[in-house]
Order: structure tokens, then C-alpha cells, then sequence
């Protein structure tokens, strides 16, 4: 075993037992290393069927994308056990955001552009290099990334790639769609605040963003984040009535949604069908897919 494959499974050790003490409660995700695929594999094999496995962060060496096509064995091992992919964002550490040498020397500009640039560029890429169309059961979700881009990115996406016609390979569906239907999902700043957050909910659906308190980080408002998000004014409007009511149950299960492995299986066996990465847990969701 060599020292990053130790250190890796050091971790998964360590999370294994800080889950264990709430057990019906705390998720975490496998650590994988993108520049070690056959072990990345191994290492999922080994941890999928554990209890607090709730999806797959493939830490990707520099210059390597997400659709690269050495990555096709673990999207392969993912895809048959439902597991998600989660990212999150650097800044001044590895793995560096797109364009880290180029920030012309102001931290602040360099970290406002940084979390969403690298989860836009994720999810591009997820759509243009075909990992949604040939992975059904491979979603994807984003946190600590901020939520207001994400309806501008994937319409300006749709539109150039019918701008830029022949640069990408032909898709399902329309950039937009893949969010719509609940492929990738966004972590809800609460400094964003309530008219971006209707923003976003009007365009893409309520079923896209997840709760997030950011804890433990300064921008947390702990122990009161959630209480403060749902005491914006817009829910009264945004989600009144007949239709208000399937609203407030899809957006009281996005940051929810993490279904039991036993209960997608019953599921698929009655043949309904379903969107999101699914896996246990009921303070936490990616939803895996059906």
C-alpha cells in the first residue's frame, strides 16, 4: 500500500466511527484518488455497501477532467451501486480552482470566483462529456458553492452549444433539463439570501437545491441556520396553495432525500421509477439515482 492509499483509508476509518455514533443520522462520502483508478475502484468495492457511504468524491489530479476516459471504471462500479458524485470547491489548496495563477493578486476576487467557477465547470462537463447520458444512476451535487449561478450557467451552457454547433457530442437532453429532472443538485448559500433563492427555485424547480449550514465555518449561523432560512418571507408565497404543498415536500426533502439501498431495491422491483441519489439518512441528501 502506498502512502496515499494509507492516508485515504486512514480517513475512511476515522469517518466510519465519527457516523457510527448516529448512525440513522451522519453520512460522509468515499475519498478517491483520480489519478489512481484501479485503487479508487477497489477502494468503492470495499466501502459501498457501508452504512454511512452516501457517495464518492473523485479527487482529480491537475489537468485531468471529469470525463476523461481512464475515469470509466470507477463511473462503471458508481453507476451499479447508485453512488453519487460530490464536490466541493478549493481556493488556495490543491486541487486548485480553474485559473488559480491567474487571480492578479487579490484573495477576495480570487475566492468569489473560485467555488462557483469549479462546480459550474463540473457540471459542464458531467453534460458535455456525456457522464449524465451514459451513467443513469450517477448524479451529481455541489456544496459550499453558492446557488444563484447556477440558472445562468446552464442556460448560457445550452445556448453555446448551439452557438458552438459540432464542438460537443449530441445529448439527451438540454443542459437545463439535467438539473431540472434532478441529476445535479446545489447546496443553498444562506447569505444568497431569500430573492436569489426564489430565483433559482422559479427557474430550475424547488427540487434542486440542498440545505447546507456550513457548520462549522464562520459564514454559519449555528444552531439557528435553519430556523433563519425558513423564516424568509418568500415560502408564504413561493409555495401557497394546491401546487405550494408538492413544493414544500420537494424542498423539505432536498437536503433529505439519502434513501436506504433496501428501499430503492423494493422499489425497482415494483418497477416505479424515480429521480436522485438516494442512500440513508434523513439530515442529509444527494439523492441516488433510481
Amino acid at each position: 500500500m502506498t502512502l496515499a492509499e494509507a492516508l485515504y483509508r486512514s480517513y475512511h476509518n476515522y469517518i466510519a466511527a465519527y457516523c457510527q455514533s448516529y448512525p440513522s443520522r451522519l453520512r460522509s462520502m468515499v475519498l478517491v484518488p483520480g489519478g489512481d483508478v484501479e485503487w479508487a475502484v477497489m477502494e468503492v468495492n470495499r466501502l459501498k455497501n457501508e452504512p454511512w457511504v452516501a457517495a464518492v468524491w473523485p479527487l482529480l489530479p491537475e489537468g485531468k477532467p471529469i470525463d476523461h476516459p481512464d475515469l470509466g471504471p470507477l463511473w462503471d462500479v458508481m453507476n451499479d451501486a447508485h453512488l453519487p458524485i460530490l464536490f466541493h470547491s478549493f481556493f488556495y489548496e490543491p486541487p486548485y480552482f480553474p485559473g488559480y495563477r491567474d487571480i492578479w493578486g487579490n484573495a477576495v476576487v480570487a475566492r468569489t470566483a473560485a467555488h462557483p467557477w469549479g462546480a459550474a465547470r463540473l457540471l459542464s462537463y458531467l453534460i458535455v462529456g456525456q457522464i449524465f447520458d451514459r451513467y443513469p444512476n450517477i448524479n451529481a451535487g455541489v456544496a459550499e458553492v453558492g446557488h444563484g449561478w447556477l440558472p445562468h450557467w446552464v442556460i448560457r451552457l445550452g445556448e453555446m452549444i448551439r452557438y458552438v454547433s459540432g464542438a460537443t457530442p449530441p445529448l439527451k437532453f438540454a443542459p437545463i433539463e439535467y438539473v431540472q429532472m434532478g441529476r445535479f443538485r446545489c447546496g443553498a448559500e444562506p447569505f444568497e439570501g431569500p430573492a436569489m433563492t426564489k430565483a433559482v427555485i422559479d427557474i430550475l424547480g424547488p427540487g434542486v437545491l440542498m440545505h447546507q449550514s456550513d457548520y462549522p465555518h464562520g459564514e454559519a449561523h449555528f444552531p439557528d441556520t435553519a430556523q433563519m432560512v425558513l423564516d424568509w418571507p418568500i415560502w408564504k408565497d413561493l409555495l401557497s396553495g394546491r401546487q405550494g404543498h408538492a413544493g414544500r415536500q420537494r424542498l423539505r426533502q432536498g437536503s433529505l432525500q439519502w434513501r436506504p439501498r433496501r428501499r430503492i431495491a423494493h422499489r425497482r422491483r415494483r418497477g416505479r421509477a424515480h429521480c436522485g441519489l438516494r442512500r440513508p439518512g434523513r439530515h442529509l441528501r444527494l439523492w441516488r439515482a433510481r
